[in-house]
């Protein structure tokens, strides 16, 4: 038999392994961490659109749902909100695909988002649902157009 096939082999037969190893450990620990995220609340801080603009904006996450799809993969489903710095205001529901592999074991998914309280999340809530009433700071933006 030629070595690299015989390496080759042996490397799937390990790869094998690892996969089913990778799985135990992530029922096992990952599993309960994420369903543990559910009704979290999270902040990414000073987003911007770049460029060297000082104009910064917050994030806000709320994890609503651990779910399992039908073909088995795993989301956390989430409400995100902001309002940028044109006054734009972001509301949506997405999904995030946990990561395997020890690396993300007992993180956070979404990178750069800290974890903060129920209070600070529902005035910020409260503050874009606001500004989709009013459209107060989005017509002071539009007005600098002028």
């Amino acid at each position: 038999m030629n070595k690299i096939k015989l390496l080759r082999e042996q490397a799937a037969k390990i790869r094998k392994e690892i996969n089913e190893e990778e799985e135990k450990d992530f029922q096992k620990t990952q599993i309960p961490f994420l369903k543990s995220l559910v009704g979290k609340y999270f902040s990414y801080r000073d987003n911007g659109y770049g460029g060297g603009s000082s104009i910064k904006w917050n994030e806000y996450r709320k994890i609503l749902e651990f779910y399992k799809s039908k073909n088995g993969s795993y989301y956390l489903i989430y409400e995100n909100f902001h309002i940028d710095c044109n006054g734009n205001v972001t509301f949506e529901i997405n999904s995030q695909f946990p990561y395997y592999g020890i690396a993300w074991k007992n993180k956070v998914l979404f990178n750069g988002y800290v974890k903060i309280t129920k209070k600070e999340y529902d005035t910020n809530k409260k503050k874009a649902l606001n500004e989709m009433v009013t459209l107060k700071k989005l017509k002071k933006e539009l007005d600098k157009d002028d």
